[in-house]
């Protein structure tokens, strides 16, 4: 609601613009083109396959590479779109010191290119559907929702990582580190249900806790539906939602705030 109105159509087309520009660059620079935003993942994929299959064997499930790309997909994603945005005021301050225009569109264009090459990753999955026989089921139908619900996860981070980075500049050294000990404490190689069977009834706490991890809600929503071919945890997205929604209205207000000092500190 309130996030909403605070994105006017003028931002939301300026930052449509911006996306597009990046993606065309970004393929247009490339040898391969859109196809290197594929094979990145896959590699880094077919290196989890070996370690959960081969390294550590005995606590896979049935579709390794499937279950392992329900996970890596998004958060290349989310990871792309992080490490754009957090440095789009940083990166543009002639832009910024030489037009006054709405700085939201910047970081929320990042986000726009990193969800628009995550929707042609789904060609991936596709893929290893079919190899791995998997059918699909009207359950897929959920996918728009999930890609939704992370992209407002996506832009709540982008703009605190964006105005951070503007006055700590080791902010992306920081978030290298955070978001690697997130990606592995977060149900990427392994499932919700191994982390619920191997907590003791003692400390269940801890399992509810660490269910507040978004991302233990998406990757888990994602294979709900692409897997199992089943609905996902509704109340646990609308969490993610939530929580989402409030914090972006508190990183969009951090952003207005310092509409006019921004320029001076890039």
């Amino acid at each position: 609601g309130s996030a909403a109105r605070d994105l006017p159509s003028n931002c939301v087309r300026l930052a449509k613009f911006l996306a597009k520009v990046r993606v065309t660059l970004w393929v247009r620079d490339r040898w391969l083109g859109l196809w290197w935003w594929l094979l990145q993942p896959m590699a880094m994929g077919a290196t989890y396959v070996f370690m959960v299959r081969y390294a550590f064997p005995g606590g896979g499930r049935q579709f390794h590479a499937l279950f392992i790309m329900c996970a890596l997909l998004p958060w290349t994603c989310f990871i792309a779109a992080t490490n754009q945005a957090g440095a789009s005021f940083v990166g543009n301050k002639n832009l910024l010191k030489s037009f006054r225009f709405n700085y939201l569109a910047l970081p929320l264009s990042e986000v726009m290119a990193a969800t628009f090459r995550f929707a042609c990753s789904f060609v991936v999955l596709g893929v290893l559907m079919v190899y791995y026989q998997v059918a699909p089921t009207v359950h897929l139908l959920w996918i728009p929702l999930l890609m939704a619900v992370q992209f407002l996860l996506m832009l709540v981070v982008c703009y605190l990582l964006a105005v951070s980075q503007v006055f700590i500049q080791d902010t992306p050294n920081e978030w290298k580190v955070v978001s690697r000990i997130w990606f592995y404490a977060s149900p990427s190689l392994y499932s919700l249900e191994r982390i619920s069977e191997r907590v003791p009834e003692d400390y269940r706490y801890i399992y509810h806790i660490y269910r507040l991890n978004p991302f233990a809600t998406l990757f888990t929503a994602y294979r709900d539906i692409i897997i199992d071919g089943r609905q996902p945890d509704l109340m646990m997205l609308g969490y993610v939602a939530l929580l989402s929604g409030v914090i972006l209205s508190i990183g969009i207000w951090m952003v207005r705030r310092l509409h006019g000092v921004l320029p001076m500190h890039v």
